[in-house]
């Protein structure tokens, strides 16, 4: 293919891209995540770009080409903030992009309307994403938000391979003779064109798939947590148990189930908008006891699960005495409650439904001795 029939199908593909990716981030994920039109607008500033080489404008208008390497650095420079914002990294490099990208404006100035210059020209051009390409994988290693890992490297892998291309193309460029007509350029550089089509392509299908990895994790999270306290529900208890369950050897597991004691008289009394005040405080004085590594369940409607797979059963117990002594202090409004608990530990010849049976049977006993209390099985 000759440049012109290359940089229509370029022009064509990242517009569609651009479409493609502003409106799927819109309408079919529904929700506006930052990044994702900073990544459009640089596919559709980068076609732009392109625009003028396909309506054959190389040489004979300076200020036409002047504009396109304008939109070029914009679009690199929109590319890295849209991923910035959707990976965040520790360390934001927004300022040093930005004074890269202005670097470069002067440079394209420079050799397009003072000392005009193809080679001059394609020499920026690669440096130019060889530096971006670099801070693309820096975002993309010490992001700050969990995606998966394979999306990552997918997108990491895009960077290298044009950081490896433009240094070659540096290389050849600056071993060849003065190109005198943009049109007639070697194959070498025909290649970055290809390199430019799958670029464009693999970026929006990595972002795509990025958005989309968050996505079913959002709805899955949704699913195994309880909506009124955060915490697990039953489902995520049992995806739990599929994990961690028969216990490994040298593993010790022990579990509170805890229950607020006559909740049904306080929605009764107080209406059940204050029982749902009650069962948020709760789970809030669980979370704020419960740093380690203690699973909390909201097991039914006023009985919640702690489940600990290394504290050892005295640890247990320290637990059970601090949600006490909050619980002890708490007001809502005018209402004050306590909470029975029933503390076990499970043994190799445990299974779940032993377990329960036994924990449940010590809460049972901790309400027939006056609730308030915990009572150990």
């Amino acid at each position: 293919m000759d440049i012109s029939t290359l940089s229509i199908v370029s022009v064509f593909l990242s517009t569609m891209l651009s479409l493609s990716l502003f409106l799927g981030y819109r309408y079919i994920l529904n929700e506006a995540i930052k990044g994702v039109n900073y990544i459009s607008f640089s596919l559709l500033a980068l076609a732009l770009s392109i625009l003028p080489i396909s309506l054959g404008y190389t040489q004979t208008s300076c200020n036409v080409i002047f504009l396109s390497h304008i939109l070029y650095v914009i679009a690199f420079f929109l590319l890295i903030l849209g991923i910035s914002f959707i990976r965040l990294p520790k360390k934001s490099v927004t300022s040093f992009s930005s004074a890269i990208s202005i670097i470069t404006l002067l440079f394209f100035t420079y050799f397009t309307l003072i000392q005009p210059s193809i080679n001059a020209r394609i020499e920026i051009r690669s440096t130019f994403i060889i530096i971006m390409g670099l801070i693309g994988i820096y975002i993309n290693k010490n992001g700050s938000v969990k995606d998966k890992n394979a999306p990552l490297l997918l997108l990491n892998l895009i960077f290298t391979v044009n950081i490896i291309a433009m240094m070659l193309r540096l290389i050849w460029v600056y071993t060849e003779t003065p190109i005198t007509h943009y049109l007639n350029i070697s194959e070498v550089h025909k290649i970055t064109y290809i390199l430019l089509i799958v670029t464009t392509i693999a970026i929006s299908f990595t972002v795509f798939w990025l958005l989309t990895e968050r996505l079913i994790s959002k709805i899955h999270n949704a699913s195994i947590t309880d909506e009124l306290t955060n915490l697990y529900n039953r489902k995520g208890l049992k995806e739990f148990l599929a994990k961690h369950l028969p216990m490994k050897e040298n593993t010790s597991i022990s579990i509170i189930l805890a229950d607020i004691d006559k909740f049904k008289l306080i929605n009764d009394t107080y209406g059940h908008d204050y029982g749902d005040l009650v069962i948020e405080n709760f789970a809030k004085v669980i979370q704020e006891q419960c740093k380690n590594n203690e699973m909390c369940v909201r097991y039914g409607g006023d009985e919640f699960l702690i489940i600990s797979q290394t504290s050892s059963l005295e640890a247990s117990i320290n637990i059970t005495n601090k949600i006490q002594q909050s619980v002890s202090v708490q007001t809502i409004g005018s209402i004050t409650y306590s909470v029975s608990f029933g503390l076990t530990e499970m043994t190799v010849n445990d299974d779940w439904n032993s377990l329960i049976k036994r924990v449940d049977s010590a809460l049972y006993s901790a309400k027939e001795k006056g609730r308030g209390c915990l009572v150990q099985n």
